[in-house]
């Protein structure tokens, strides 16, 4: 199965299937490979409601984007849910994207919200936890 993911916003809804094995190869209806990872950075801005905080889902998140090069942040609001800033390829954006929806034991992602974001200038080098907001 293929899922092509438009990125100008999104929400994953909890009835949606998002298995980290499917993720999204079709951008712009053309298939996706890793040599397209060469292309300008860019940014998203997600933020993940459901069963979020108290799972390790911040330290699982930043393991994950330190392994796949995606640079950026990530920390708890107060409201519960989980934000996070990435920073990296279209590629590396939809992998990870797919990846918070259901790669995190424990955690239960009821909606993932995905917005377009600016590239922050200087541009964001390496994946940290920021302090809750």
């Amino acid at each position: 199965m293929v899922i092509a993911v438009p990125f100008a916003h999104l929400r994953y809804d909890a009835g949606q299937a998002a298995d980290a094995r499917m993720a999204p190869r079709l951008i712009n209806n053309r298939a996706m490979d890793d040599s397209n990872d060469n292309a300008a950075p860019e940014a998203r801005l997600v933020r993940a409601h459901g069963r979020v905080q108290g799972v390790g889902f911040r330290e699982n998140c930043v393991r994950y984007a330190r392994r796949n090069g995606v640079a950026g942040w990530v920390r708890n609001r107060h409201d519960g849910s989980v934000e996070a800033l990435l920073q990296g390829s279209v590629l590396q954006l939809e992998r990870m994207c797919v990846w918070l929806r259901s790669g995190v034991p424990g955690a239960r992602v009821d909606a993932l919200e995905v917005e377009a974001a600016a590239v922050p200038s200087p541009q964001l080098e390496g994946f940290e936890r920021l302090p809750t907001m």
